[in-house]
């Protein structure tokens, strides 16, 4: 599989959030000295063991928070959860 993000270990961002934002915010990474850390919001509860916790914000939307700690870690599964992410915020839009 062949994406365009790149991992460099040897990243110092000391405090260094990056969100990502459509009109809303739906991902959001967090750098560490040895991982970095994704949080996302879906409409869903995802139960996958990559998944080290979750936040019910509301009656219908869950923080998810993934460690990323190699490479292989960023795959076509943590891809389709934040296009989900970010598509569904495209969606709510459409209906407001």
């Amino acid at each position: 599989m062949k994406t365009n993000l790149e991992i460099k270990r040897s990243w110092t961002c000391p405090k260094c959030r990056r969100q990502f934002v459509s009109t809303f915010t739906f991902a959001a990474v967090k750098i560490f000295k040895d991982k970095i850390r994704a949080d996302f919001s879906l409409s869903r509860k995802i139960k996958s063991r990559r998944i080290n916790r979750w936040v019910q914000m509301s009656a219908h939307r869950y923080l998810h928070v993934i460690d990323i700690m190699k490479d292989d870690n960023i795959d076509e599964e943590l891809i389709e959860w934040i296009r989900e992410a970010h598509d569904k915020e495209r969606k709510q839009l459409k209906t407001v």
